[in-house]
């Protein structure tokens, strides 16, 4: 299959991909997919339905289908092979936010009881964690190592840059 156009917001680029699909994901909002590129590599990985132009269907038979392996996605909507472990203490404004934002995050968040919330769970990518931890900086408490050195890489490349 050739999704046309697809817009990606990891790459920032629009550009038809090759694609064996295998299933939906994220509640039927995207499809997991083997992704086949033109130097022949594969790698499975979430395409958004809302960012494709159209599709194709090509009369080439899966190449890989022994590889198909179905993916899972995190509260964040990111899917992948990695997992890494964050806990987060959110007040009531970041909690609202997390869950209006990512409704399956609900599922995961623990009442303090407090006017805070526990958020305790494996991501597969922190790039959207960090996004989210310094977007509300002042309202989140984190506790996973890891990610605290992820947002400090992140701060460094990718905040600092746009204000100097």
């Amino acid at each position: 299959m050739r999704l046309i156009k697809y817009l990606s917001g990891h790459s920032d680029s629009i550009s038809d991909r090759i694609v064996e699909p295998i299933n939906f994901v994220s509640n039927d909002e995207g499809i997991w997919c083997n992704e086949l590129r033109p130097d022949g590599q594969h790698f499975l990985k979430q395409f958004k339905l809302s960012r494709i132009s159209d599709m194709e269907v090509l009369d080439e038979g899966w190449e890989f289908e022994d590889e198909h392996i179905v993916g899972s996605t995190d509260v964040f909507n990111w899917t992948g092979s990695e997992e890494y472990h964050i806990s987060l203490m959110l007040n009531v404004t970041a909690k609202n936010f997390l869950v209006e934002s990512y409704p399956d995050s609900a599922n995961v968040l623990t009442d303090c009881m407090n006017g805070t919330w526990l958020l305790d769970t494996k991501v597969h990518d922190l790039n959207p964690v960090c996004r989210f931890c310094t977007s509300w900086a002042d309202k989140v408490q984190i506790f996973s190592e890891e990610l605290k050195n992820a947002i400090s890489q992140f701060v460094r490349t990718q905040v600092i840059p746009c204000i100097g």
